[in-house]
């Protein structure tokens, strides 16, 4: 019998469109290959249809199976718990694949080969595609999954790192970033307009839940010249209004003291031949540009800002209220100085007021109308090192 090249030129070699190639298992439609039509994306369809329809849970419009079997389908007879387009499982069975550097169902690769002016190149995309609906539950443009189904133990050996989406950037060349050049292990883009927020609705680019040990952890050894950045010099993070670059809150629950309670805690360890003259466990500045124009009644631009907030509490009758600072110091050794503040201001000398506080109200540092008379001695309050002085001050002390 010979070929029938009419049905191959009106259907599949020249692409029109309805045309339909079927393959029959048993007097029953096994799948289909259908041309798409015009207003389709691509040019062909993989369909199945009539009572070769899958009728399990998590089957998918092409799912393939380890052992070369194969089901492509288009539809359900029922609405489940997954539904894929493709989806394609892999085991490694008994064989340890130790050597080989990545082992995966389905890897997606993209060479660009030559210079690309303006482009988006990627070797895999995922796009959720959202009309006017609404949407409840979990929706993602890509979602990586790792599930840990049975007793599994991570670790005894060689490193092993694990996750549920794992991004890698491998600079085998001598690669050079020009001035609009942006790398990063992860990019993410909020394009469009302002979302309209309903009570409790949050937008953040990153969002951690679940029982993480902790929110973001850079292990010892990382190189990297500032482990967080929260825009550059000269390329600042953008606030307008009431906006803040980086705020953290946190609820402490029966706190065991120490670092338990905070909500942010530092720890620095200084080593080595030390070359800088200031070094700080933590730095905080306010520069104002020359366009400031404080010209509100009151205006106080403070470095740094800290308070306690308290309502009614159940027992406080134990408890002393700090709102500025605890300073400590626990040293065994020998030093030239020891300090609770360091004070450096290169201020106005025609400054109308110049003092060490700033006082809302006199009973913030304990002021009376109360003369003390009985003197018990002195307080060494400054240690005076510049401006052609160099000594240590003094004020009396009286008691009460």
């Amino acid at each position: 019998m010979g070929r029938n090249t009419t049905a191959m030129k009106r259907g599949w070699n020249y692409d029109k469109p309805n045309s339909r190639l079927k393959a029959m298992v048993d007097g029953k439609e096994a799948f289909a290959l259908e041309a798409g039509t015009a207003g389709t994306y691509g040019s062909y369809g993989l369909l199945q249809s009539g009572t070769g329809k899958p009728t399990s849970a998590y089957e998918a419009l092409a799912y393939m199976v380890d052992g070369y079997n194969v089901n492509l389908a288009t539809d359900y007879a029922s609405a489940f718990t997954r539904k894929y387009a493709l989806d394609i499982e892999a085991d490694t069975g008994s064989t340890d694949l130790t050597g080989n550097v990545n082992v995966g169902a389905i890897q997606g690769r993209v060479v660009a080969g030559t210079t690309q002016t303006n482009c988006g190149i990627s070797g895999v995309v995922g796009v959720l595609d959202v009309g006017t609906v609404n949407l409840q539950g979990n929706f993602n443009g890509a979602c990586g999954v790792l599930d840990f189904y049975g007793s599994c133990t991570l670790g005894t050996g060689a490193a092993c790192y694990g996750a549920g989406l794992v991004s890698v950037v491998w600079n085998e060349a001598n690669t050079t970033l020009g001035a609009g050049a942006v790398l990063s292990g992860v990019d993410i883009i909020e394009n469009g307009a302002v979302y309209a927020y309903g009570s409790g609705a949050v937008n953040p680019a990153v969002y951690i839940r679940g029982n993480w040990q902790y929110g973001i952890y850079i292990p010892t050894g990382a190189t990297s010249a500032a482990a967080i950045t929260i825009g550059l010099t000269g390329n600042h993070f953008s606030m307008t209004g009431a906006r803040t670059a980086l705020e953290v809150y946190a609820d402490a629950v029966a706190p065991t003291g120490v670092v338990g309670g905070s909500a942010a805690y530092f720890d620095t360890t200084i080593s080595g031949v030390v070359t800088g003259a200031f070094n700080y466990g933590f730095g905080n500045w306010v520069n104002l540009a020359t366009s400031f124009d404080g010209t509100a009644t009151t205006c106080i631009i403070a470095a740094q800002n800290n308070g306690i907030y308290a309502t009614t509490l159940t027992e406080a009758a134990t408890t002393d209220l700090v709102y500025g600072m605890r300073a400590e110091c626990v040293t065994a050794a020998t030093v030239r100085g020891l300090y609770a503040f360091s004070l450096n201001a290169n201020q106005d000398t025609t400054a109308t007021y110049r003092a060490i506080f700033y006082c809302d109200q006199p009973e913030c540092v304990g002021y009376t109308l109360t003369n003390r008379t009985t003197q018990i001695g002195s307080l060494a309050i400054a240690f005076i090192n510049g401006s052609g002085h160099q000594h240590v001050a003094y004020v009396n002390l009286y008691e009460a």
